[in-house]
């Protein structure tokens, strides 16, 4: 995931490449409304997990936890596309 995020997403999201496990935490360069883009995924059967999720104060709203399977990359790439999609139609001006 990190090497499609890098090619498809470094220019709209900043992330530091976890030491281990599928998960990774996302933030993007713009500020966007990460509930609208959770939304707009999840109608497109993508599922992300938005940062305030897991904080009991409701922080980290601009930030994404994106997780993966092994397996299907093409999925992987077509998801992240939809991602790219969806915070580019979410940015706030």
């Amino acid at each position: 995931m990190i090497q499609l995020l890098q090619e498809r997403l470094s220019d709209a999201l900043h992330f530091v490449e976890p030491q281990g496990g599928g998960t990774i935490w996302v933030r993007p360069l713009r500020q966007v409304n990460v509930r609208n883009v959770f939304q707009r995924l999840l109608k497109q059967q993508v599922v992300i997990a938005p940062g305030e999720l897991f904080s009991l104060q409701g922080l980290h709203a601009q930030h994404l936890r994106l997780s993966h399977s092994v397996g299907a990359e093409q999925d992987l790439a077509n998801a992240l596309g939809l991602l790219a999609d969806a915070l580019r139609l979410e940015a706030v001006e």
